[in-house]
């Protein structure tokens, strides 16, 4: 399977403007989550998660822990954000009769947890 260089950049370039977009203002970008893929969205929690992991690693200057956090973390993340998604999409579907999209439920509990 051949990889495409230019989809790839094209969209690492999407999500460094969506972070940008989202850490200057979260409150703003929240009312516009992208409607992304499954397969995208698991992907951007596992790589987001796994590089904040190490360099959380590398600032304490645990070396050896480089390597704890960057495969550990991402599965614990993932859990979370997991239990974290069904808990309020089944609120808001109880008390307010309404959800949105799984993946955009998914990415916005990616975004906050950070």
């Amino acid at each position: 399977m051949e990889i495409n260089k230019e989809f790839v950049i094209r969209e690492l370039l999407e999500i460094k403007d969506l972070l940008i977009r989202f850490f200057r203002s979260p409150v703003e970008q929240i009312k516009s989550v992208p409607d992304w893929p499954w397969a995208k969205v698991i992907t951007f929690q596992i790589a987001f998660t796994a590089i904040c992991g190490a360099l959380s690693a590398v600032v304490a200057g645990n070396w050896l822990g480089v390597f704890g956090e960057a495969f550990l973390r991402p599965i614990l993340t993932v859990i979370m954000v997991s239990l974290l998604t069904l808990f309020s999409r089944y609120f808001s579907k109880s008390s307010h009769k309404r959800t949105c999209p799984g993946e955009n439920s998914i990415l916005l509990s990616s975004l906050l947890t950070y």
